[in-house]
């Protein structure tokens, strides 16, 4: 599985390369740190929509410029899963995962898994 953490200024390239994967059907991975804007969440959702995988953000909130809380709902051709955080940071993943080969996806806080 391809890891795409977005952690800097480099935060398009790992979205774009993350959502090529998908619509190859390779595995992809989105986590939600911090500091991320309006913008970037807008994008991860128009290039979700672009791979066939809905995202919708149900809330939303930031705290000192920083995103606080967030919550959203992913629907894939192999179902829909929600997931919701009040305390998001860049010490615990929280985002989602999509393997369309193996029609698994996972949402919510996400362990690690292999070396970053």
């Amino acid at each position: 599985m391809k890891k795409f953490l977005p952690r800097t200024l480099g935060l398009i390239l790992p979205l774009v390369l993350a959502f090529t994967a998908a619509a190859q059907g390779e595995a992809m991975e989105v986590i939600f740190t911090p500091d991320m804007d309006k913008a970037a969440l807008e994008r991860i959702r128009e290039d979700a929509r672009e791979s066939g995988v809905e995202l919708s953000y149900t809330n939303m909130d930031y705290k000192d410029g920083q995103l606080a809380r967030l919550a959203f709902v992913l629907k894939t051709k192999k179902g829909m899963g929600s997931a919701q955080t009040d305390e998001l940071s860049a010490e615990k993943p929280f985002g989602f995962r999509y393997d369309p080969k193996a029609g698994a996806f996972s949402v919510g806080s996400l362990t690690q898994t292999g070396p970053r």
